[in-house]
């Protein structure tokens, strides 16, 4: 799965978690739709609307979409490396 497919995943099931309409998500219900679907993949800044229209921050639609690409890791595993990488202690 590439990533705009997996995002557009991560998008429908926060959206479906929190209860959230595609109506109430983006400029459109078809550009949700369409982004859900990984036939669109929208910029920085509209991902980021997109985040805040469900409540959560750009990096947990993120991180659900890179779990979705790779089924063998888990939050802790993903946490882990975010904190190597940025050079967390």
């Amino acid at each position: 799965m590439d990533m705009s497919e997996a995002f557009g995943k991560a998008v429908r099931q926060t959206r479906k978690e929190r209860g959230v309409q595609q109506e109430a998500v983006g400029p459109s219900q078809s550009y949700i739709s369409e982004v859900e679907r990984g036939l669109k993949t929208p910029s920085l800044v509209k991902a980021q609307e997109i985040a805040d229209a469900l409540g959560v921050d750009l990096v947990t639609l993120i991180a659900r979409a890179v779990l979705l690409q790779n089924p063998g890791m888990t939050p802790a595993l993903l946490i882990a490396q975010l904190q190597r990488e940025l050079g967390a202690k």
